[in-house]
């Protein structure tokens, strides 16, 4: 695999378990499909690295904690909100 292939095939790694943060602070993902053709890569070889580093899990490991730290940081601002109520003079 040529250098410049090694780094597109990260690039695409990354993209896939990561996801894209968009300029709006959405994060979208894409499936490995659509990447590998925006990619410009050879499908059979992504497909093998995916499988043996299992990019898969990575992903939905990603994606758990991930939506674990949006409920907790949730759970914060929900907290600080009551106080904050609690703390104003009442009218």
């Amino acid at each position: 695999m040529s250098l410049k292939n090694s780094q597109h095939r990260e690039s695409l790694k990354h993209e896939y378990i990561f996801g894209t943060i968009h300029k709006d602070g959405r994060r979208s993902f894409q499936s490995l499909d659509s990447l590998i053709k925006q990619y410009d890569l050879a499908p059979a070889t992504i497909y093998r690295s995916s499988a043996k580093e299992q990019w898969r899990k990575q992903r939905l490991a990603f994606k758990a904690e991930l939506t674990e730290e949006i409920k907790q940081a949730r759970k914060h601002d929900i907290v600080n909100d009551i106080q904050f109520i609690q703390k104003s003079p009442q009218l």
